[in-house]
Parts: C-alpha cells; sequence; structure tokens
C-alpha cells in the first residue's frame, strides 16, 4: 500500500531574516573560541577541533547564502521550464553517469516564476535523491508540466524499492534519511524553497511503485 507525505507551502515568516543573523552572530562566538582554542590543543585534540571548525565554516557559508536568498526576493522572474531542465540536467548528469542510471526528462510547461538558481536547485535535490536509490539500469523520470487550473507541477519518479511508512512520516525532518547518503537535510531544502515559492511538495511511496516526489506551484506564481 502507497504511503503519502504533504508537506505545504506558504509564506516565510518576517522574523526569519532576523533569526538567521542571530544564529550567524552566535556562530562567530563559536569561531572566536575554536581560534582560541587552537593555541591550546594538540595530537588528536587539534584534529577534532579541525573538524569542528569545517563543520562551523560549513554552517556559516549556509547561513550567509540563506541570508543572501532572503534579501532578493525581488529576484523572482518569469523562468523557462526548459531551461530549468536543462540547468538540472547539467548538475545531475555525472552522478547518474556513474551510477548507471538513465534520465527521462519531460517538459510539457512553458515555465513560472520565481529565482531560477532556487527551483533548479529544488529540482535538483530531488532528481539526485532518486538517482541515489535507483538500481543500475534503471530510470529516474522527471516531468515538469501545467495543469488543467494554469499552474505548475513537476514529477520525479524513481525506481527504488520505496519507503517504511515511518520513514515518509518523517521525511522533511532535516537527518532523516532514506538511504545512507541521507535523504531528508536535501528535501528540507527543497521544502524550503518550494514555500518561498508558494508550493508544495506530496511525495509517495510504495515497495511496489518505488517513490513518486510532486511539486506544484500554484498560478500566482506565474509571471
Amino acid at each position: 500500500m502507497a504511503t503519502t507525505l504533504t508537506l505545504l507551502g506558504g509564506t516565510v515568516p518576517a522574523p526569519r531574516a532576523a533569526r538567521l543573523h542571530a544564529l550567524k552572530n552566535c556562530l562567530a562566538v563559536i569561531i572566536a573560541v575554536q581560534k582560541l582554542l587552537e593555541r591550546e590543543v594538540t595530537g588528536q585534540s587539534r584534529e577534532r577541533l579541525q573538524r569542528a571548525q569545517d563543520a562551523a565554516a560549513r554552517m556559516r557559508g549556509l547561513l550567509e547564502e540563506d541570508l543572501t536568498r532572503s534579501s532578493r526576493a525581488d529576484d523572482a522572474k518569469f523562468c523557462s521550464s526548459e531551461e530549468i531542465a536543462q540547468d538540472m540536467v547539467r548538475r545531475v548528469e555525472d552522478r547518474a553517469e556513474a551510477s548507471g542510471v538513465q534520465l527521462l526528462v519531460r517538459c510539457g510547461s512553458r515555465g513560472l516564476r520565481g529565482v531560477r538558481s532556487e527551483l533548479v536547485e529544488a529540482l535538483a535535490n530531488l532528481v539526485l535523491n532518486a538517482i541515489d536509490v535507483t538500481p543500475r539500469g534503471a530510470a529516474v523520470q522527471v516531468s515538469l508540466d501545467d495543469t488543467a487550473d494554469g499552474a505548475h507541477l513537476w514529477t520525479v519518479q524513481d525506481s527504488g524499492p520505496g519507503m517504511p511508512r515511518e520513514v515518509v512520516a518523517h521525511l522533511g525532518t532535516p537527518f532523516c534519511s532514506r538511504k545512507e547518503g541521507g535523504w531528508g537535510l536535501g528535501l528540507a531544502v527543497v521544502q524550503s524553497i518550494v514555500k518561498r515559492h508558494g508550493g508544495l511538495i506530496r511525495i509517495e511511496s510504495s515497495p511496489a511503485s518505488g517513490t513518486l516526489a510532486s511539486v506544484y506551484f500554484p498560478s500566482s506564481a506565474d509571471s
């Protein structure tokens, strides 16, 4: 029996940018303390400190990227679905080739209004996760379509083994994993982008048919 999860979209709360800045300030304190500790630790402890510093640097990069996105809402413009699909393929084709997975992409949509780089990132994340669970020699099917009511629908269908109900229920939670490489953080990124574009995500999974990820953007997101 198929299990379904719908992740609702919506607008980003106004205090979000302030929270991001607060997190960045807290992280700056952590990084400063790590710098001071460099003088005091040696050997294996120094290696552990370096790993912590690397993680803090990655976190700072993510926060800065998110702050940049929050400040560029006015960058939204009409994006060609064909160009979004082409950019996505360029990002994932090496992974698909290395995994022996075929990409079948169909683009029946003219396009939608949004931030192109974010839309490409969202679609690529879904496709990369699908590739990672699809057996060698099988295919991942991707479609970008317009609906009868003028909205936009993306679908990504893998050929994997499907997911248990309890895993589907926690998708979108960072570090929840459907595979060794992790699905939850990737889907959390997708969910955040889709929210900013007023859309929603629906995940359907069954052992018989694999997993289908559907992303719906309302017609109001169009140009």
